[in-house]
């Protein structure tokens, strides 16, 4: 009698173990952190909206540091992460300057 083969039993090891979903989902406050930060410089001559991106890319990008830096092997993205902090702080100061040079007029 043919038997059926499971195809589980030619691997070699345990099987790779996923980190849990909500681990998978926060390291997107890198990406994210950094996608405001660029729209906040860009957009920094918008009246407080570049103030508001830049509080925004400020503040994801310190949730994603402090996140990555309590999970460094298993979670990427401290550049992003970092680059959208220092952006985000420069779009909140260049936000801040524009708006004090539009009060002068």
């Amino acid at each position: 009698m043919d038997t059926l083969r499971d195809p589980m039993d030619d691997l070699d090891g345990p099987a790779p173990v996923m980190p849990p979903r909500d681990e998978l989902r926060r390291p997107r406050w890198a990406l994210v952190s950094l996608i405001v930060g660029i729209l906040g410089i860009a957009l920094g001559f918008v009246p407080y909206l570049g103030i508001l991106l830049g509080a925004v890319a400020a503040v994801l990008g310190h949730g994603a540091l402090r996140l990555i830096d309590r999970h460094p092997h298993t979670l990427p993205g401290r550049g992003m992460a970092l680059t959208g902090t220092v952006l985000g702080y420069a779009a909140l100061a260049f936000g801040v300057a524009w708006l004090l040079v539009l009060m002068q007029f």
